[in-house]
């Protein structure tokens, strides 16, 4: 009977090891996820807060609408990709003044024969390094009879 007692303690403490290599697991494969979307969220978060700068130099150029210069803008037929990295190019972009670190922009454009401000914003690190762009964000000033309407598109 002794030695089925000491097979019986031998078995009890694999089966205790096994559970807690298992607990183990499934600890760091919770603690991988959590950090995964601890990311993604900062990623999204960066993304927004790029469009939002984006929307406020949209709103800054509507606001000036009549003060913007269409002299040398850019004509835009179909969608083009723009980067943040690009508005040094252009002669007639401004920086808006509401976003920190000079992190938004609008330019008025030609686009299909009218006049649209394309706007773009971006969020940078510590180190001033682009985290995120927003799409490009047209605006026009559309003006009928006494009504001024306004228009917005994102390019995708």
């Amino acid at each position: 009977m002794g030695t089925e007692v000491n097979k019986q303690q031998g078995a009890a403490l694999v089966i205790v090891m096994v559970l807690l290599a298992s607990a183990l697991v499934m600890a760091l494969i919770g603690m991988q996820a959590a950090l995964v979307d601890e990311r993604l969220a900062g990623n999204f978060r960066a993304s927004i807060q790029a469009q939002m700068r984006a929307e406020t130099a949209a709103s800054e150029a509507l606001v000036g609408w009549d003060e913007l210069d269409w002299q040398g803008a850019p004509v835009l037929e179909t969608p083009k990709a723009t980067r943040f990295d690009d508005v040094g190019t252009y002669s007639n972009a401004s920086v808006s003044h509401r976003c920190p670190h000079q992190s938004c922009f609008y330019m008025p454009i030609i686009y299909h024969g009218e006049r649209w401000v394309m706007a773009l914003g971006a969020t940078f690190d510590g180190n001033g390094a682009l985290i995120a762009q927003s799409l490009p964000l047209l605006v026009a000033r559309k003006a009928s009879g006494d009504a001024v309407a306004e228009e917005a598109v994102v390019w995708q």
